[in-house]
């Protein structure tokens, strides 16, 4: 399917203009409105924060290349350049705008490829900030219960051991590769102080102390590898497990039959399983990348130093 069929295609261009700083921040405030769980988004509620809480930065709003008649918007005041970046927004399809038929309010409606659009430039924005996921405990810890319960939610459990075991491949993929991102760097690196910088205020705090040491220390895959697999094979020999797996995926999903179902449920175990499999080697070459990057960036701090005698580059 192409993009620009779902979503409207000057849908981006406001993240591309000279006011993309003033436009994320204007999706982030949107994105704090869902997560008040406001159903219902008054157009005057949105542009409140931003006349309020953000008055320098719109105030900094550049109208040129944004509208053909510049001549009224010359000394736009506050107030009228907040309303315009959100007339922008539904512009561009960010939004939309509706009247209450009762009160005659406009109100703001976020089409859903805008919501996952504004939840994924919150979490880039946020990236510093967010927690680990503890997805291999999590998992196990749901398998264990699970397993000595046998409840309705079984096949429940199942599909967000699943989703949590895809998503864990993803976040090691991302850890690999931010590891590499740092090691390419460090070759265009050419003073101790940014080097220094790059590893203990970005590295260390991003990458390493926040992802990369929980994996190796309480959220372990070699640890916890073991006992997921073998939860999972139980269930896959146990009959009576696998029928009521089998019953209860009937109701949850559209399988036509017991027999599709049942395949169903033996190609997510047995992908769950040999996954973890190949978690630990990516782990193993995720351990390879950090030491070399940690290796590296300390020899050429002692490059530096031996280099450079001055007194500055001391």
């Amino acid at each position: 399917m192409n993009l620009f069929s779902s979503v409207p295609e000057n849908f981006f261009s406001i993240l591309a203009s000279k006011n993309k700083d003033i436009y994320a921040l204007a999706l982030d405030v949107l994105y704090q409105s869902l997560q008040n769980d406001e159903m219902t988004i008054r157009k005057e509620d949105f542009i409140r924060p931003l006349r309020d809480n953000a008055a320098e930065l719109v105030m900094r709003f550049d109208f040129e290349g944004e509208e053909d008649d510049l001549d009224s918007f010359i000394n736009a005041s506050l107030p009228s350049k907040a309303a315009f970046i959100c007339r922008r927004l539904e512009e561009t399809g960010w939004i939309d705008i509706e009247i209450d038929p009762e009160s005659f309010e406009e109100q703001i409606a976020l089409p859903s490829y805008s919501i996952q659009f504004i939840t994924l430039i919150h979490e880039i924005i946020s990236d510093s900030e967010s927690q680990y996921t503890s997805l291999v405990h999590s998992t196990y810890s749901e398998l264990k219960l699970e397993d000595e319960e046998r409840d309705e939610f079984m096949y429940a459990t199942l599909l967000r051991v699943y989703e949590n075991t895809r998503k864990l491949r993803t976040e090691l993929v991302t850890l690999g590769h931010s590891i590499r991102i740092f090691q390419h760097r460090l070759g265009q690196v050419f003073s101790t102080n940014k080097v220094l910088s790059d590893y203990f205020d970005d590295y260390k705090t991003r990458i390493s102390d926040r992802l990369y040491h929980p994996l190796k220390t309480f959220d372990s895959i070699s640890k916890f590898k073991r006992h997921i697999t073998n939860i999972l094979q139980h269930w896959l020999r146990n009959e009576d497990v696998r029928k009521q797996l089998v019953a209860q995926s009937l109701i949850y999903t559209r399988h036509k039959d017991k027999r599709e179902a049942e395949a169903d449920i033996i190609e997510k175990i047995n992908y769950i399983s040999d996954m973890y499999e190949q978690l630990d080697a990516m782990v193993d070459e995720i351990d390879l990348k950090h030491s070399e990057y940690t290796k590296a960036s300390a020899t050429k701090i002692l490059y530096f130093n031996n280099t450079d005698k001055t007194i500055k580059g001391n």
